[in-house]
């Protein structure tokens, strides 16, 4: 038999094997695919294209770097493992007469088998899925379902960019395998190992600068998290690899003086391996750990967008806004037009016009909204504002976004304005905004009656509507919209200010279903994978474990005691760097939530529950697989 027989029958006789890998790489192919397809699509190719589309390939296009990236990594840790478990097997065939060149041509001829079954597969199903993908898309961004198209340009990037990943890294690969060490890779004896040993300063120490780390994480706000997140992640990723290395090896032996626990059943067995293997797999755990921290993190940032809904309610008390500066006559015209829409769309609504003034602070030079407490009353009863009673002379600030609330600066203090002789009396803010920022402006005060009268300024009038199902506005005002946006290219002063919570939140809904579309595929990558790298050790491992649980069954192990210990010791395995990745996003997402007005607790449940769940039905994949391979190799 020729060598390239013996590969490609090697290659297939292993595919079962490899099955992982190749579900992996599949699963990779695929969505890079699917992202090449979108955005070498004609008609976002098109000149004059919206932004969305923009957003849209941009985000796809940086995905696709971020997954070769970490295919990178993935192919070349995965063959490496690989031929690291079959070294008995090369070195039988190197004594036999295999020459370093016909060896390098197995692993090639292995490579390729798998890459390109992972390829074709990869790409036919992403042309399988091209028109429901398309079609999702299309419904995301809000547009005209995207035609399909035969994407000749996307099937050659992935085929090229996966091919020559496969070929590239089958050949640093075989530098694991090394001809002089035949009597080494011969031996299927089970080596003699030292107990695994750890120090008891770093173990403690690297723990200590964990829960620092998670202190830091914890108390972050939105005026510390910028500085604070570079050094955190820096000591979190420390502190794990530690927490690996050291502080699991030590914490087993505390647990091993526990004379009660230990000899019970067969934890004596169970913790002696589990400790061996702790320490051996120490900086895989520590990779898929990491990995996994990304993924949930990622995933989990891009779902706290969704957390929208109340945040517009809160900072869009008013579904409608509309100010005119210039033209009253035009006013009335907008108006109008804002009215028959809402009655178009069945949409009962509540007016109410504030009126203010523009005027410069002498205190800060800038300009600032000064707001008559008369109506700003009639508006805040309406949207559920306690009313304000001031005295003469006295004003309270406005924020102008829930996020401005808990960062104005609420003491006493007095402000004077540009062409009013007497000094204003600045007692307090009040509860929540009454408009939008884009409306009324970032600074803004109410007055009393009298002194707002006094403003030498002329009267601006800030027209809300109060709809109760807000999210419907999208509608309303089209036409404003267009010329709102005519206008902002063509003058530079606005004319008059629009805005309706139902068209901007339509549109932020678009690019935040969209960037999570995409984030949560990739993060599904990292996910799988990381499930994968498991897999791998334990494959690599499992020669060894046939030998020392062979001897245990002759001495008398039960088969039930023996599936008892592999059942807790994959679970270990498995559950253990997934554990640490969830404690570590849970005080990163406590961080993120400094950073919103609105909790996001649901939506960060949710990602990490629907990881949990996956990883769950993978770690019962691969332990009845294991398993089975165990009681194979183990002589009855």
């Amino acid at each position: 038999m020729t060598f390239r027989k013996l590969a490609f029958k090697n290659a297939t006789r292993n595919f079962p094997v490899f099955a992982p890998f190749f579900f992996s790489s599949t699963f990779s192919i695929f969505i890079f695919f699917v992202y090449a397809l979108f955005t070498f699509h004609p008609d976002i190719q098109v000149e004059g294209s919206g932004s969305l589309y923009v957003v849209a390939a941009s985000g796809m296009k940086a995905a696709q770097v971020i997954l070769f990236m970490f295919a990178i990594l993935f192919v070349f840790y995965s063959m490496g493992t690989f031929l690291q478990a079959r070294q008995h097997e090369f070195a039988v065939l190197f004594i036999h007469g295999m020459t370093k060149q016909q060896f390098l041509n197995i692993v090639i001829i292995e490579s390729c088998v798998i890459g390109l079954s992972s390829i074709i597969t990869g790409v036919l199903l992403g042309l399988v899925f091209a028109k429901w993908f398309l079609l999702l898309l299309s419904t995301l961004m809000g547009i005209e379902p995207l035609r399909f198209y035969i994407p000749i340009k996307a099937i050659i990037l992935t085929a090229v960019c996966f091919l020559l990943l496969f070929m590239i890294n089958s050949l640093f690969a075989t530098i694991f395998v090394k001809k002089n060490r035949l009597i080494h890779m011969l031996s299927r004896q089970i080596r003699q190992k030292n107990e695994p040993s750890s120090s008891k300063m770093i173990s403690i120490g690297s723990f200590l600068l964990l829960i620092f780390a998670y202190y830091l994480a914890a108390t972050a706000n939105g005026d510390t998290i910028a500085y604070r997140m570079f050094p955190v992640i820096g000591m979190v990723v420390i502190s794990t690899y530690f927490l690996f290395t050291q502080w699991s090896i030590f914490m087993i032996k505390l647990l091993k003086r526990k004379k009660r626990l230990l000899l019970k059943k067969t934890n004596l067995i169970f913790f002696s391996d589990l400790a061996f293997k702790l320490k051996d797999n120490a900086r895989m755990f520590f990779l898929v750990s990491i990995i996994s921290t990304v993924a949930f993190c990622a995933v989990g940032t891009l779902a706290s967008l969704t957390a929208q809904t109340k945040y517009f309610e809160m900072n869009y008390p008013f579904a409608v806004g509309y100010a005119n500066f210039h033209d009253q006559q035009l006013a009335a015209k907008h108006v109008g037009i804002i009215e028959r829409d809402l009655i178009k769309e069945n949409l009962p609504y509540k007016k109410v016009i504030l009126q203010g003034k523009k005027i410069k602070s002498l205190n800060s030079g800038s300009i600032v909204t000064v707001l008559n407490v008369d109506r700003y009353n009639q508006a805040a009863l309406l949207i559920g504002l306690k009313p304000l009673h001031l005295k003469n002379g006295e004003g309270m600030l406005v924020p102008p976004s829930i996020w401005y609330t808990n960062y104005l600066d609420s003491s006493v203090r007095e402000i004077y304005l540009e062409g009013f002789n007497r000094p204003i009396t600045l007692t307090g803010k009040t509860e929540g905004p009454i408009f939008p920022a884009f409306i009324l402006g970032s600074n803004i005060i109410v007055v009393d009656s009298t002194v707002f009268n006094e403003l030498p300024s002329t009267i601006n009038e800030f027209i809300g509507f109060k709809v109760e199902d807000w999210k419907k506005t999208d509608k309303i005002g089209v036409s404003l919209h267009k010329e709102f946006d005519r206008q902002n290219g063509e003058i530079q002063e606005n004319t008059f200010l629009f805005l309706s919570a139902g068209y901007n939140y339509m549109n932020e809904m678009k690019v935040y279903k969209m960037m999570i579309f995409i984030g949560v595929l990739v993060g599904a990558v990292f996910f799988i994978t990381a499930g994968s790298f498991l897999y791998f050790r334990l494959y690599a491992d499992l020669p060894e474990d046939q030998e020392r649980f062979n001897i245990l069954r002759h001495i008398g192990l039960a088969e039930k005691e023996l599936k008892q210990i592999i059942t807790k010791k994959t679970a270990a395995l498995f559950y253990f760097p997934i554990a640490v990745a969830i404690i570590h996003s849970i005080f990163a997402f406590k961080a993120l939530q400094s950073l919103h007005e609105v909790s996001i607790m649901k939506e960060i449940t949710i990602v990490i529950a629907g990881f949990l769940t996956v990883h769950t039905i993978y770690y019962f994949f691969i332990r009845r697989v294991y398993y089975r391979k165990l009681l194979k190799g183990i002589q009855s």
